[in-house]
């Protein structure tokens, strides 16, 4: 069991609920921008279904090239005559360029988050949103209800994922696009942040990660080739502020931690925080595929400990120069050693 997970959502409840706005005019200032500028068309809410059976071709097409494109992204900006303060907060469409003999078929679908059908039932939205914190809107319940499942979208394992920053990622099926529900990868995970940038490995292995500024945590994810989830492990990282994507190498997963706090209440101070890369080393196995051992039948990658390791930014004339410090990284402090050192099988 995940043991920090309600420290995990709480967190990200309490940052996402933090800020407020004014009374809403900007459906007419949209409007009103709207009608002098074509190219805002993408900016225009989108149909709950968009099929087109054969789009239109400009060119010559490959005839060799075959498949299905998805895309992902906000499609719908209003609700019951407020239209969303952020981009972030446009709920979610999936699409498919399916592509064969030489034509494309193109289809559309909202994801049906939790979200999307409260308020499509409701007329109105129900709550703050990332951008839109409007006074008279409640604060979220939890990550979860903010969930627009609109930034990036991944083929695994036979799975169609709808991902977003900061819960889980929803479901669909690859061929119709309908929302199947929430991809819950073991029920004390439910709720708990999932990036939008995994990284796939040769052999089908997909990492990812989620992290909680207000907890100081950072959750690794290991799920096999087969869609099942092999490996969740909480690091603690102290002021872990945002953490946006990450990297893979032969022997670590590599994280940019950035110089950014919360600060908490009016008036608290500020701290430095310096900018630095998290590694969390794959201990004995590196990369799924490049190594004999593995190849043969040994254990799947592990993650160990974590490490870290500072970001030095140096200024000469007009250009910036980042280098890393030559000293050994430094392991994680306090607790972390029990939750950090110990291998996730």
């Amino acid at each position: 069991m995940l043991t920090r997970r309600h420290a995990m959502l709480a967190g990200a409840a309490a940052l996402l609920s933090a800020t407020r706005a004014r009374a809403d005019d900007w459906l007419d200032s949209f409007k009103a921008v709207r009608a002098t500028n074509s190219w805002l068309i993408g900016y225009d809410s989108a149909p709950d279904r968009l099929d087109c059976p054969s789009l239109t071709i400009e060119g010559k097409w490959p005839a060799g090239l075959a498949g299905t494109f998805y895309r992902n992204g906000p499609a719908r900006h209003q609700v019951g005559g407020l239209r969303y303060h952020h981009w972030f907060d446009g709920d979610g469409m999936v699409q498919a360029f399916r592509i064969a003999d030489g034509r494309i078929a193109h289809q559309g679908r909202m994801v049906m988050t939790d979200k999307y059908r409260r308020e499509l039932a409701a007329g109105r939205p129900l709550e703050r949103g990332f951008g839109t914190a409007l006074a008279e809107l409640p604060p979220p319940r939890s990550p979860g209800a903010l969930n627009v499942a609109n930034i990036n979208v991944i083929s695994h394992a036979g799975r169609l994922l709808a991902l977003w920053e900061g819960a889980d990622a929803y479901a669909l099926d690859p061929a119709t696009l309908e929302t199947k529900g929430l991809q819950v990868w073991r029920d004390d995970l439910k709720g708990v942040p999932f990036s939008a940038h995994p990284r796939l490995e040769p052999d089908g292995t997909l990492w990812s990660f989620g992290y909680s500024p207000l907890a100081d945590l950072l959750l690794l994810y290991r799920i096999g080739a087969d869609g099942t989830l092999q490996t969740a492990k909480a690091l603690r990282v102290e002021d872990v502020g945002m953490v946006h994507d990450f990297v893979t190498t032969e022997r670590h997963l590599v994280f940019p931690v950035g110089a950014l706090f919360l600060r908490q209440g009016a008036g608290e101070g500020g701290r430095r925080v310096r900018r630095r890369l998290c590694l969390a080393p794959r201990a004995r196995h590196p990369h799924p595929g490049g190594r004999q051992e593995h190849a043969r039948g040994g254990a799947a990658p592990r993650i160990a400990g974590l490490l870290r390791v500072p970001l030095r930014q140096r200024l000469r004339g007009s250009r910036r120069h980042h280098s890393l410090r030559r000293h050994p990284p430094r392991r994680s402090r306090g607790d972390d050693r029990d939750l950090a050192l110990r291998d996730a099988r």
